[in-house]
């Protein structure tokens, strides 16, 4: 069974994080203009946010295919999603989103083309802090002056808490600081795209050490030859074909369909909004709606945003956290 990536931190929590979108960001006046009558007017939560949802999901389809495909129908289906979180977050106590946060961060994020939610090396814009002191009560990192709000697994709740730096524990890289990520318990540098990779340093997401040069490098893209060493890049949906040894991209399926590696043919299947079941054999699981009961052991996934809290789907919900 394929792991899924669920972005990091939670889903990139209730964080922004995008990177290109399909909407021209332009708050639109009465009239259907572009709002320029008045220099002075702010954006309205509801634009903010549906600027923010395009960019976000399209930055998902280009940037992290297999996040994408496993967790939303379509692009409308990633866009409702995520403007309904962005519009939820809004209103959460001390948070530093606003709607003219929100609306920059997608702005932009428009001219990152990817690099940095590809090789972990997120926009401090779009990282806000919030007012809330660490030990707080919370549900969004944006609420916390720390910048990230600690939750146990299975809590739609959490304390607010400091990003760690260099050399602070870590369980995951959501506890650490941009340019950082967790390794062997503790936060550690992230070596860009092409840098060098000095000792107790690592390479970012979606990057691998160079045997010969030592310098972080994109892993393969489709059609590349790969092996065992030379790994193809998950994040993009593509796997190592053993029959080609050539990256081939993953071919998804609905629910109840058949999925997995077929030892026959050696193509690889994942499920769309869906999961891969464990148990022989192999079928998709759909994804389950909020309030459908779950195993956080197993099973099939809760609908992204929502997570598996005391048996049920729920959605993370900041205002409700106190």
């Amino acid at each position: 069974m394929w792991v899924r990536f669920v972005l990091g931190t939670a889903f990139a929590a209730l964080g922004f994080l995008a990177c290109s979108g399909g909407d021209d960001n332009t708050d639109k006046g009465p009239n259907g203009g572009d709002g320029g009558g008045d220099p002075n007017s702010e954006i309205t939560a509801e634009r903010a946010c549906a600027n923010y949802a395009q960019s976000r999901c399209a930055e998902l389809n280009e940037c992290q295919a297999y996040a994408f495909n496993t967790s939303y129908v379509d692009m409308n289906d990633c866009v409702t999603r995520f403007q309904a979180i962005c519009n939820r977050s809004l209103t959460a106590p001390g948070t530093g989103k606003t709607p003219a946060r929100v609306d920059e961060c997608a702005k932009a994020l428009k001219l990152d083309h990817c690099d940095n939610i590809k090789y972990n090396q997120p926009l401090e814009a779009c990282k806000p802090a919030g007012t809330l002191e660490d030990g707080a009560p919370c549900g969004d990192a944006a609420q916390c002056k720390g910048r990230y709000c600690k939750r146990a697994e299975g809590s739609t709740c959490g304390v607010c808490a400091t990003l760690g730096q260099s050399g602070a524990a870590c369980d995951s890289d959501s506890e650490c600081d941009n340019g950082f990520g967790c390794s062997n318990d503790r936060c550690t540098k992230i070596c860009p795209k092409d840098a060098t990779c000095e000792s107790g340093q690592i390479c970012g997401l979606q990057l691998v050490p160079d045997v010969a040069t030592h310098k972080c490098v994109p892993k393969l893209g489709e059609g590349q030859a790969c092996s065992k060493e030379k790994k193809c890049n998950g994040a993009a949906g593509l796997y190592c074909n053993q029959n080609t040894l050539v990256c081939t991209r993953l071919e998804y399926v609905g629910a109840g369909q058949a999925c997995g590696l077929n030892e026959q043919t050696k193509v690889d299947t994942d499920c769309r909004t869906g999961a891969c079941s464990d148990d022989a054999p192999h079928t998709c699981l759909a994804d389950l709606p909020e309030g459908a009961k779950c195993d956080a052991n197993g099973g099939a996934y809760c609908a992204v945003p929502a997570i598996c809290a005391n048996g049920v789907c729920k959605f993370i919900d900041a205002t409700s956290c106190k």
